[in-house]
């Protein structure tokens, strides 16, 4: 034997199977890196989604054995294939290495087995790699890429297997958005005394300008982290957008002169009582695709002469369409956020909100709710939130001739639905008046137990609560 011979030989005994080395593919050599493709690719797409990826197999105690042969098993997680049939010589591109397909790695397969031989004079820990992949499913969360090296005879090169999650990730959404109600500066109250117009307004910027109030915003923005492409980070622009529609639903649309998103009006329909936005406006869709919710906000211009009842206010559906041809396959649309804007809430006395009420079909302990200081029949709104009917009902209080009323929490004076089993309500009278107050009285078995808890805690604005002080309720409140 030769002494070339005798120093491959204890290269190859120092590197098999036994020694504590470990086989790695650094992060660092993998080029591109972490790319994460776009949920809304079509996959698999026409045209395809290729790109060609390198990255290094290293050892850990030594350098590969030169003058020997290798088998190399390359395995790619589900939904990664080879985007054409693998050239030995060009997978294992070192100029003193030779690679030949022993196995797989024909167009669309996810595995091949490489032959490769090192020369005498391959003197390097480091086996560099080349693929041109193609990404027909997105990766699961955990996926990676495998690689396998043994000798030809089978021994394994130290623990014979290296990993890498670093070729591509998971898919991730690459447009997202929020909706968000204007309630953390003000709520939009419809005024007294004559409940047609709306409190704040403001002059809005639009042309022409008319009067109206914000009532939150609808803000998308693109991930510049997510691509459209495997060659490199490529995120989308807002020409990969072809149109951004959103659905708003109101109570009642009776008093509304118009709906407004950024700069463009919403259809009102009297039918379903919604507003329907949609923009396929290159300008309109680079503004809401800037993740400033500044150029998504939501207006609402009344009419002025139209009495406007309490009512909840929600963006049901929003859709982003896109492109439909092109360089990039992508997806006909995806569903875009939903969420409450501000509420519209008459403007009086509000109280609440009181939790854990039972409703008709509820049981246990029954809320009696005891309104003093009315002058008169008072119309007044109850709002029931986390409940199986959640919305905004509307009674009327007649009092005795103590001014004194009575709601009961199992049908707030025949205003609720059948079916409520449990709800937070917030109630509002609509009264300037400010002697009126209310006390929540817990009955069960119809006997009074307590006083309960949230009496006059202001939901919204302070300044259209005017609370009074109730010595009596052994929970404390205003």
């Amino acid at each position: 034997m030769t002494f070339k011979s005798l120093l491959a030989a204890a290269s190859l005994v120092a590197l098999s199977a036994g020694t504590a080395g470990a086989l790695t593919i650094p992060a660092t050599s993998v080029v591109p890196n972490g790319i994460i493709p776009a949920l809304e690719l079509q996959l698999p797409g026409t045209p395809a989604l290729t790109g060609n990826f390198t990255f290094n197999v290293e050892t850990e105690t030594g350098n590969y054995p030169n003058g020997n042969n290798l088998l190399v098993t390359i395995n790619l997680p589900s939904g990664l294939v080879f985007a054409s049939n693998l050239s030995g010589n060009t997978v294992v591109p070192a100029a003193n290495a030779q690679g030949v397909v022993n196995g797989g790695g024909t167009t669309g397969a996810n595995t091949v087995t490489l032959l490769v031989s090192l020369d005498d004079i391959y003197n390097s820990n480091v086996l560099g790699l080349a693929l041109p992949l193609r990404l027909d499913a997105c990766p699961a969360a955990g996926d990676f890429v495998e690689v396998l090296v043994r000798t030809e005879s089978g021994t394994n090169i130290e623990e014979g297997r290296a990993t890498t999650a670093n070729i591509i990730a998971p898919c991730q959404s690459a447009v997202n958005g929020v909706v968000a109600s204007d309630e953390t500066t003000s709520d939009t109250i419809i005024s007294l005394p004559s409940y047609t117009t709306l409190t704040p307004s403001q002059q809005l910027f639009f042309s022409p300008t008319p009067v109206g109030s914000v009532l939150g915003t609808i803000d998308f923005a693109i991930n510049p982290l997510v691509s459209k492409s495997l060659t490199a980070v490529t995120p989308l622009v807002p020409s990969d957008i072809e149109r951004i529609r959103a659905v708003i639903q109101f109570e009642d649309v009776s008093a509304f002169d118009n709906v407004y998103i950024d700069n463009r009006t919403a259809g009102i329909s009297s039918f379903s009582n919604t507003a329907t936005y949609s923009t396929t406006d290159p300008t309109d869709l680079g503004e809401l695709l800037d993740g400033n919710p500044a150029n998504g906000e939501i207006a609402l211009a009344v009419d002025g002469t139209t009495q406007i009842p309490t009512q909840t206010v929600r963006v049901i559906s929003s859709t982003v369409e896109f492109v439909d041809s092109g360089p990039v396959d992508f997806i006909t649309s995806e569903a875009g956020p939903t969420g409450n804007l501000d509420t519209l809430q008459r403007e009086g006395r509000e109280f609440g909100f009181f939790d854990w009420n039972s409703g008709g079909d509820g049981s246990g302990t029954v809320t009696v709710y005891r309104i003093t200081g009315l002058t008169g029949p008072t119309d007044f709104t109850v709002t029931l939130d986390n409940s199986n009917a959640d919305g905004t009902y509307t009674g009327q209080l007649t009092p005795d001739m103590t001014g004194e009323a009575i709601l009961f929490s199992t049908d707030m004076g025949g205003t609720l639905p059948d079916g409520v089993v449990r709800y937070d309500a917030l109630i509002n009278l609509e009264t300037s008046s400010t002697t009126v107050d209310v006390d929540r009285l817990l009955s069960k078995g119809g006997i009074v137990t307590n006083f309960g808890d949230g009496a006059n805690n202001s939901y919204r604005n302070p300044s259209f609560n005017q609370p009074s002080w109730d010595s009596d309720n052994l929970l404390g409140s205003e």
